[in-house]
């Protein structure tokens, strides 16, 4: 299950676009849903060349979220899918902490 999948399980339904294998998600997507107070933003793999721009842009997003939003607001939690099958873990995972 890659991070637009996980989108759709937590919504129950599919309102981000998936695929199998091929990245989708091109850059950061907002995904609301009002009825259940919730708020996703999915992004290309941080694993993408342009690693460093899709960092920037995330911790962007979540700065100002913490700025100009009321705490009801603000960013919660955020989720690292990572793939369960891969044979390590790399050190610029382990420093999103």
């Amino acid at each position: 299950m890659g991070k637009s999948s996980l989108i759709n399980a937590l919504f129950g339904k599919e309102i981000a676009k998936a695929g199998v294998g091929k990245p989708i998600t091109q850059h950061l997507e907002k995904y609301v849903d009002e009825q259940k107070g919730l708020v996703f933003w999915d992004t290309q793999g941080i694993e993408a060349a342009d690693y460093h721009d899709t960092m920037q842009s995330i911790k962007k997003e979540m700065e100002d979220s913490f700025k100009t939003l009321s705490e009801k607001e603000a960013i919660d939690v955020a989720y690292l899918c990572v793939k369960e099958t891969s044979s390590r873990v790399q050190e610029r995972v382990i420093k999103l902490r």
